[in-house]
């Protein structure tokens, strides 16, 4: 019998088991044409997008490949349990959209993305009656709604009701309700620093939340970001926000001008994480870094080009 060393060394040949299941993971990279572009991507420095559409694709190595397949099983398994959950009906996963987006003065382009999941949850939320005696939604027993009357003793805490501040006669309400969520899940090696979503992950979901809010009226999104060491979670909502979506729209417009028109096409987009302190950490882990230093110097400083402006808010260029 082989003793473990040997195994090990044996485990690397061609005709190991790790070594095909390795093989298997690796894939054709897909060619990118200018147009059509991924909510995924939109919060990524520009200078890197630009790269990936004007150069020839290139393929990750066998190491990013591997952080590739544990973030979906990591989110196979969370649409797993959100499948077996008594409380959350799943209605979509990996779910593609497709908008279109039009442009003032230019051609359009399109988004392309996946949602991750779509579900249906049970939430508790606070209303108010003026005339009417609690009602709680739903079986009794499945809400943790609180009964009250007209003229019962106010609580010690006031609870803000919809609309204004209590007054004599409001009956403050706690019903459960069923709301839609995107779920968006992200696997992490920590918590450290996630005081609050990261940009990128909120532009991504602003991009669902706004196809489907016509479908889906009041729909919330879900940042789930999952430690990958001890499968903890932490999660953000984030809710449908017009500024966020005009930032997204404004960035994808941007890379569109910078690929489609020759005059910006000479210079290319700007590399963002060279100016951009909150996204300098990009520069460690792209590939396209020996490139970019060449063509903007190590700091910038040769680049020549257009630096991004965020719109004002009265000059909503995009509109789904």
């Amino acid at each position: 019998m082989p003793s473990q060393t040997s195994f090990l060394v044996a485990s690397s040949s061609p005709t190991s088991l790790s070594a095909r299941l390795s093989e298997s993971l690796r894939s054709i990279p897909r060619e990118r044409k200018p147009g059509v572009y991924y909510p995924s991507e939109a919060g990524y420095c520009l200078r890197k997008l630009f790269y990936s559409y004007t150069e020839a694709p290139k393929s990750h190595g066998d190491e990013v490949l591997g952080i590739f397949a544990l973030g979906d099983a990591v989110h196979e398994k969370v649409a797993n349990m959100l499948s077996r959950s008594p409380k959350t009906r799943l209605i979509a996963n990996e779910k593609s959209y497709v908008a279109v987006v039009d442009l003032e003065g230019a051609d359009g382009f399109s988004v392309s993305g996946r949602l991750d999941d779509l579900v249906e949850m049970e939430v508790i939320e606070n209303a108010q009656n003026q005339e009417k005696p609690l009602e709680t939604a739903g079986k009794a027993e499945e809400s943790d709604g609180i009964r009250g009357r007209t003229g019962d003793k106010a609580p010690e805490k006031d609870v803000p009701g919809i609309g204004g501040t209590n007054g004599p006669g409001d009956v403050i309400v706690q019903k459960t309700v069923r709301r839609v969520f995107v779920v968006d899940v992200k696997s992490v090696k920590s918590f450290d620093y996630l005081d609050e979503p990261k940009r990128e992950h909120v532009l991504q979901i602003t991009f669902y939340l706004r196809v489907l809010r016509e479908a889906y009226p009041g729909i919330c999104g879900k940042l789930l970001y999952v430690k990958k060491e001890d499968f903890s979670m932490k999660e953000f909502d984030v809710p449908y926000d017009d500024k966020n979506w005009r930032e997204l729209v404004s960035r994808l417009s941007v890379l569109h001008r910078t690929l489609t028109v020759p005059s910006m096409r000479r210079h290319g987009a700007e590399p963002e994480s060279k100016f951009v302190k909150e996204m300098n950490w990009g520069c460690s882990y792209c590939n396209h870094k020996n490139m970019c230093d060449f063509d903007c110097g190590s700091h910038g400083e040769a680049y020549k080009g257009m630096r991004l402006v965020s719109p004002p808010e009265d000059r909503v260029e995009a509109f789904l």
